[in-house]
């Protein structure tokens, strides 16, 4: 039914995160796990060949995955496809037209956003999606590699949609994001210049916020949390 897709750089930091998954050790699931890519959107695309379910989640290799998250997972497909048949993407962390933090995950250890769902809510539509999981129908989309660095493509994925009249929701499939404290010190300018991709190719839909900063009509700023 799905196939979960890792681009990953760190092989402890997977092993001590998806690596002690329950739906990982299971084996039920097909994971393809990349190594040796600069680029997520590029680590990706490469492996859309290999993707033959009707369901694929691409996810950051520093979460855990709790032991039921595959019931949660299942449940939210199924409750998206009977209140929005066309919806586009899906994950555990987002933000809304108004600008609110919605989230489904732990971050540290701590719950995530202003407003967090719970194993029984519905799926809560937003504007953007968090990179650390993606889940979408197996339709062939390729990400623009054309993004720089390592970010934006989560709101890249939901603006595509969003073109095409398909909405983006934050679904209530609890996951434990492990990221690491230590920041790159260059995130913020590499933050900036992804952002300012993402609005000259959406202008329509500039001013918006991330769950990493705001995308202004000519500028970015960093005026929310990551």
């Amino acid at each position: 039914m799905i196939t979960f897709v890792v681009a990953s750089h760190n092989k402890d930091t997977f092993n001590n995160n998806i690596g002690i998954s329950k739906i990982y050790k299971e084996g039920k699931y097909k994971f393809i796990v990349i190594e040796g890519f600069d680029k997520c959107t590029r680590a990706y695309n490469s492996v859309l060949d290999q993707i033959k379910t009707p369901y694929v989640a691409y996810l950051h290799h520093d979460i855990i995955m709790f032991d039921n998250f595959e019931t949660q997972l299942i449940t939210a497909i199924n409750n998206l496809n009977f209140i929005d048949p066309t919806w586009g993407v899906a994950g555990m962390a987002g933000v809304t037209k108004e600008g609110g933090f919605i989230g489904c995950c732990l971050s540290y250890g701590a719950p995530w956003g202003s407003f967090r769902l719970l194993p029984n809510d519905r799926p809560y539509e937003i504007n953007v999606l968090d990179e650390l999981f993606l889940l979408k129908k197996n339709d062939g989309y390729l990400f623009d590699e054309n993004i720089s660095y390592n970010h934006m493509y989560g709101s890249d994925l939901c603006l595509h949609y969003r073109n095409n009249n398909q909405k983006s929701y934050v679904i209530p499939a609890l996951v434990n994001h492990n990221a690491s404290f230590e920041r790159n010190p260059n995130e913020g300018n590499e933050l900036s210049l992804a952002a300012k991709y993402i609005g000259d190719k959406y202008p329509q839909y500039v001013p918006f916020t991330t769950t990493c900063l705001r995308v202004e009509y000519s500028h970015v700023t960093n005026d929310s949390i990551s």
